[in-house]
């Protein structure tokens, strides 16, 4: 809902008849980001899909874009210093953990994203 015209906004571009599920979202200045099926092969199995991917949308240009994606299982996104916190377990790499992930540059092309298995930096604390 936009607060200043309480009117509700729609922030994801999926075809409302899509089955994907778009759950826990936290929001935080600028940015939302919450848990993605869209690229799933069963995206309305919500947890126990083969994909879940983190996105975000920003306000100040009004478009969502892709944060982690590609084949892994991306949950629980929250928000801190200007990056996205996730736990994530990569379908390639059994050991799953936490990650960081940055936030994409709002103002470049759109689909841009990050890579939980390149790009984000695990935290294997003990």
């Amino acid at each position: 809902m936009d607060l200043t015209t309480r009117v509700p906004r729609r922030i994801t571009n999926d075809p409302p008849d899509h089955p994907a599920v778009q759950q826990l979202p936290v929001i935080q200045g600028d940015w939302i980001v919450w848990m993605d099926t869209r690229n799933a092969l069963a995206p309305n199995a919500g947890y126990l899909t083969d994909r879940m991917e983190i996105w975000g949308y920003y306000f100040p240009t009004g478009r969502q874009y892709p944060i982690v994606t590609g084949n892994i299982r991306a949950s629980n996104p929250s928000i801190a210093d200007g990056r996205v916190l996730l736990m994530c377990n990569p379908a390639e790499d059994t050991r799953g953990g936490a990650f960081i992930a940055p936030f994409p540059d709002p103002y470049a092309t759109p689909d841009g994203g990050t890579d939980a298995s390149v790009d984000a930096t695990f935290d294997g604390g003990d």
